[in-house]
């Protein structure tokens, strides 16, 4: 758009300031947010509608809580009389909608997925260690193990493994006894046999993670992220999400009939028309263009959103990232909760920068409220403003609440976003 100018210098410029979508509120907060970007044109937007609802921060533990408190909001809201097609849930990363969809199938919540039925659960690393699961259980024994075998690199031969399976009985045991090994390969799989009969009696969070240490799998993910040059962090990140998909299971046979519930659900739920009464789970990416009444941004942590692969972000980046978030915020008519997890793969996290950034525009709030206004106030209801006036603590209002006088801080109420202006 910046060299559009310059190329057709007789054109127009028609700057479109109106949200007719939006509360003040989010679109204050959005504006706020995106107002850090240098490379942008500068404009401000106005709104139609009243103040609205404050962004709400809600901070939980981790990813597992923060999906069961949305699935529990949402049902709240349904039973008071609302629809699930009033909302959405909105994530940087694809990965994200794993807890979600969990969740939201373990509460009956009906949903749509946006960005099709990719998640976690069809990834090929996650099929690489179901398969270790089902090799470990015998079910699809021979597809299973054809499918790990070389995962570590084991050196075993394609010829070799096709004649193994021409003969009767075990396929590991006929590979062994086929001539054709020195002796690393056979020592490497004795140690496959010997780790399926370990993982066989393993609940499944364990054997993940001894699929990735003791068995060697991560080794493998790491040879192959530089082999194929690509960043190690997204596979490590897929590797914990699967391990906490399963830590809340006691044993594979019921997190493998899991998964096959999910993925039987998932699929008939995208074959659903988006018209459906279903939640919107999507990528900030597929929101574009969408609007909800009430939008939940998941997953609000530094390296999530902003997304960024080592300790640092090119602010070229930054900006794209922060676009993202401005979308995210602005698909939301009335309510906007940004959902904040303190841990990810039982590491702590930093909220995400963002979240500072909306709340600028409030100082110039506080700013505007004068004697006479109409406030509304969380606990107290509508009243009115009867006098503003600065003390050594800071700006201080006397309000009329239906008769009832009320002295209050107007810092701590604009901070904790306790009152808004009708």
């Amino acid at each position: 758009m910046f060299e559009f100018s310059n190329a057709y210098k007789a054109s127009a410029k028609i700057t479109l300031k109106y949200n007719y979508r939006s509360s003040k509120a989010i679109i204050n907060s959005a504006m706020s947010l995106i107002n850090n970007n240098r490379n942008r044109y500068q404009k401000s937007f106005k709104t139609t509608k009243d103040m609205g609802m404050y962004p709400s921060v809600v901070r939980v533990e981790d990813f597992e809580e923060e999906a069961k408190i949305i699935r529990e909001k949402i049902a709240s809201r349904v039973k008071k009389g609302g629809n699930y097609s009033e909302f959405a849930v909105i994530y940087r990363t694809n990965l994200q909608s794993r807890a979600l969809i969990d969740a939201f199938i373990a509460g009956n919540i009906p949903f749509i997925s946006y960005d099709g039925v990719a998640s976690v659960y069809n990834h090929w690393i996650f099929m690489d260690i179901l398969c270790y699961f089902k090799a470990a259980l015998g079910i699809e024994k021979n597809n299973s193990i054809l499918r790990i075998i070389n995962k570590p690199n084991r050196y075993i031969a394609r010829t070799v493994i096709e004649n193994a399976l021409n003969k009767d009985g075990d396929l590991i045991d006929n590979i062994i006894k086929s001539g054709a090994l020195n002796d690393l390969q056979i020592r490497k799989l004795y140690e496959l046999k010997d780790s399926l009969l370990r993982i066989k009696d393993m609940p499944p969070g364990k054997a993940v993670r001894y699929i990735r240490s003791f068995a060697g799998y991560e080794e493998y993910i790491r040879d192959y992220a530089y082999v194929k040059s690509i960043e190690l962090k997204l596979f490590k990140e897929i590797l914990e999400e699967i391990n906490s998909s399963a830590e809340s299971f006691t044993n594979i046979l019921d997190y493998i009939e899991h998964i096959r519930k999910i993925a039987e659900s998932v699929r008939n739920k995208y074959r659903d028309t988006k018209k459906s009464d279903s939640v919107a789970l999507m990528t900030m990416h597929k929101a574009k263009g969408l609007e909800f009444d009430q939008v939940f941004i998941s997953g609000a942590v530094d390296g999530i959103v902003p997304y960024y692969r080592d300790d640092a972000i090119l602010s070229a980046d930054l900006e794209d990232e922060r676009r993202l978030f401005y979308v995210a915020m602005t698909r939301a008519r009335n309510e906007l909760w940004i959902v904040v997890p303190k841990h990810r793969f039982s590491q702590k996290t930093s909220a995400s920068r963002f979240i500072e950034e909306i709340d600028a525009w409030l100082k110039d709030y506080k700013c505007n409220i004068k004697s006479g206004d109409i406030i509304h106030h969380k606990h107290f209801g509508d009243g009115t403003v009867k006098e503003i006036s600065e003390t050594s603590e800071g700006c201080r209002i006397i309000a009329d609440f239906n008769g009832t006088i009320k002295k209050l801080s107007l810092d701590v109420l604009i901070k904790n976003k306790i009152i808004r202006l009708n």
